[in-house]
């Protein structure tokens, strides 16, 4: 199969996907947005085959097939098989990790920081003043938006979650 096929084929098959997509996202939830995403998919692989980009990337699929066929399995090719394993298998690990809120980074940097200046002896800087002369930390407890623990477990309780 030469590659203006192969770029046909792909393309039309991943258009008919985000058109199958848009179908079953508007029947299920009738939602506008699934809508515009599948046709915006099917729209993309239609412009991608008539500017040439699926056949440029077909030729590239025919070239890498090329090359994998023409090499020899040595000391130098396993160390890279084993480091791209590596780095799949990492990434794959970090997506399951919970990422940390920039509050939360704020507090782990400034707890760094903390630890540090005790370390050598400096003294620790003090806290500014809110706008009613209490600390800012105590003031920052006051936010409307900061829940206490407390707090959510109520709310927890009065939903019936435990």
């Amino acid at each position: 199969m030469n590659a203006q096929t192969l770029a046909l084929v792909v393309s039309a098959a991943l258009a008919v996907l985000g058109l199958l997509y848009a179908v079953l996202g508007w029947r299920r939830r009738r939602s506008p947005r699934a809508l515009l995403h599948g046709i915006a998919v099917a729209v993309f692989f239609v412009g991608a085959w008539l500017t040439g980009v699926m056949e440029l990337l077909a030729n590239a699929a025919h070239g890498l097939v090329d090359w994998t066929r023409g090499q020899r399995l040595d000391a130098m090719m396993w160390a890279g098989i084993v480091c791209a394993g590596l780095g799949v298998v990492l990434y794959v690990i970090a997506s399951f990790l919970s990422g940390v809120s920039r509050a939360e980074g704020r507090q782990r940097r400034e707890a760094a920081m903390q630890k540090r200046l005790g370390v050598t002896g400096a003294p620790a800087p003090r806290e500014p003043a809110g706008p009613d002369g209490a600390p800012a930390a105590e003031a920052a407890d006051k936010a409307p938006d900061d829940f206490d623990e407390d707090e959510v477990t109520a709310i927890l309780e009065r939903r019936g979650i435990r």
